[in-house]
């Protein structure tokens, strides 16, 4: 597993490191990072986690610690999906950001219809999401994730996605 590795030393951080960094910044999410980035779609707080000051903080954080649901989010039009979360910064104010993230997560955490959900995106018309779908169903094992793959590879055209693909079809052999 990489290791981020963020906070360099006593009160330096280290932002292409920093997962709360990369979730906000527009393009694709490092390959290297991930799996690192888990269940989240904004944010991180790992730096709260490493300081006594921040871990008192975060255990009086209410139950779902911020955890949201990811179908429900990939499911939202953009409108309503930037107006629920307004209070994040998103670049530009473009909810493929968070769907982005949302869909690294998905292949992170799995779970019942993860596979469908990020087949369907294998046709959105952005790239940028319809690569990071074919990562997460590199993830998420099973016959709808290699037909759907399959399917998308006869298809595709944008060369970085088309990468995507085939990594993912070589992660389900």
């Amino acid at each position: 597993v990489y290791k981020r590795q963020a906070l360099v030393s006593p009160g330096v951080l280290d932002a292409r490191r920093c997962l709360a960094h990369i979730l906000q910044a527009p393009g694709p999410i490092p390959l290297e990072l991930r799996e690192a980035v888990g269940d989240r779609v904004y944010g991180c707080d790992d730096c709260l986690d490493a300081c006594p000051p921040g871990g008192r903080a975060l255990a009086g954080a209410d139950a779902s610690k911020g955890r949201i649901e990811l179908a429900a989010l990939l499911a939202s039009p953009d409108r309503d999906l930037l107006s629920e979360h307004a209070h994040w910064y998103v670049p530009r104010r473009r909810a493929r950001i968070l769907r982005r993230n949302a869909l690294v997560a998905l292949g992170n955490s799995g779970g019942p219809g993860a596979d469908l959900i990020a087949a369907g995106y294998l046709g959105h018309p952005d790239w940028l999401l319809r690569s990071h779908a074919a990562w997460a169903l590199g993830r998420l094992p099973g016959p709808v994730a290699r037909a759907a793959l399959a399917a998308a590879d006869r298809g595709e055209r944008h060369p970085g996605v088309r990468d995507e693909i085939a990594a993912a079809l070589g992660s389900l052999a």
